[in-house]
């Protein structure tokens, strides 16, 4: 099993309206949010049982 997180820095002010983005894109797909991201990155983790 994989553990995908995604870790992203906002630009200051702009936290509210990247989650309020996340949240209205999870019903419709996975883009308009690269204007309110400084940077970030992707730690992929596998998980053992």
């Amino acid at each position: 099993m994989l553990l995908v997180r995604e870790i992203m820095y906002c630009k200051p002010g702009k936290v509210r309206p990247l989650v309020e983005k996340f949240l209205a894109m999870a019903r419709l797909s996975m883009k308009g949010y690269h204007e309110l991201v400084e940077y970030g990155r992707r730690e992929v983790y596998k998980i053992e049982g």
